[in-house]
């Protein structure tokens, strides 16, 4: 009697045990959102960080200054002599011809820190005849010249090298310009409306250009003996400027087809 008595006693006690863990299991847990953790929240620091603003960066302000600088009203490259494609008056088919010789010539005595005002018309003429002839010799004749070809022609006797870049608008030239580095900018002569050419004028010419002021570029034209310091309305020259759609175009072809050179593009080579 007394071990059942026992035996009952163990049970009721183990029943007790078992209804106190199942109770204390139970009992709510503190209130959280849903998907909160059980953990302690990290406090955020990203508040508390003074983030540096693009003007206290020294890389992003320079980068600021750049794409915000203004180009300057007035820029003269100074000190860029002059000569006409027939710096000895005598207009013949060579000369006529030979605008991009003395474009060349220029950009070359510039180079080579030549400050006289005018290029030595002995000189400059034997050096317009020894690229031409530079021209039959490599090229088989004389002909009307694509900016890639002025510059190759540039460094094979020259060694000088240039770019050629295509032009959108009047900046993208003052920028050049601004930078000290003189264009040769290949045109539809006849839309530069000069008065000083013989009528009708060019119907493929190259002038240089080394300045300008508000409204107008300033350009050395080899075209007339008139061309140093020459100035064009800078939208009167823009809209004139087309490279030659192919390498080498002959004369004949141009004189048949005045309208060919519209579809080059506006490209200028940079020195």
């Amino acid at each position: 009697m007394k071990i059942f008595s026992k035996q009952i006693l163990v049970f009721v006690s183990l029943g007790f045990i078992v209804f106190l863990i199942i109770l204390l299991n139970q009992q709510p847990l503190p209130s959280k959102e849903v998907g909160e953790s059980r953990e302690k929240k990290p406090e955020n620091n990203l508040e508390k960080i003074q983030t540096k603003s693009p003007a206290q960066s020294p890389v992003l302000e320079v980068a600021k200054k750049s794409a915000e600088k203004i180009l300057p009203d007035n820029f003269l490259i100074k000190n860029v002599p002059f000569i006409s494609q027939a710096p000895k008056k005598i207009w013949d088919d060579l000369h006529r011809e030979a605008c991009e010789e003395a474009t060349l010539i220029i950009a070359k005595n510039y180079l080579d820190n030549n400050r006289a005002s005018e290029i030595n018309a002995q000189a400059g003429d034997k050096e317009i005849k020894k690229m031409v002839a530079w021209q039959e010799e490599n090229w088989g004749g004389h002909f009307d010249l694509s900016l890639k070809k002025v510059k190759e022609m540039a460094e094979k006797i020259y060694g000088i090298k240039s770019e050629v870049a295509d032009i959108e608008n009047s900046d993208d030239i003052k920028k050049i310009v601004s930078a000290g580095k003189l264009v040769i900018a290949p045109t539809a002569g006849r839309e530069l409306k000069n008065p000083y050419f013989q009528n009708p004028g060019p119907i493929y010419h190259m002038v240089v250009i080394f300045g300008y002021d508000k409204n107008n570029f300033i350009t050395h034209d080899v075209g007339t003996r008139r061309g140093a310091n020459y100035q064009y309305d800078q939208k009167i020259l823009l809209n004139a400027i087309h490279n030659l759609p192919r390498e080498i175009v002959i004369k004949e072809e141009l004189l048949a087809n005045s309208k060919l050179i519209f579809s080059g593009k506006k490209s200028v080579l940079v020195f």
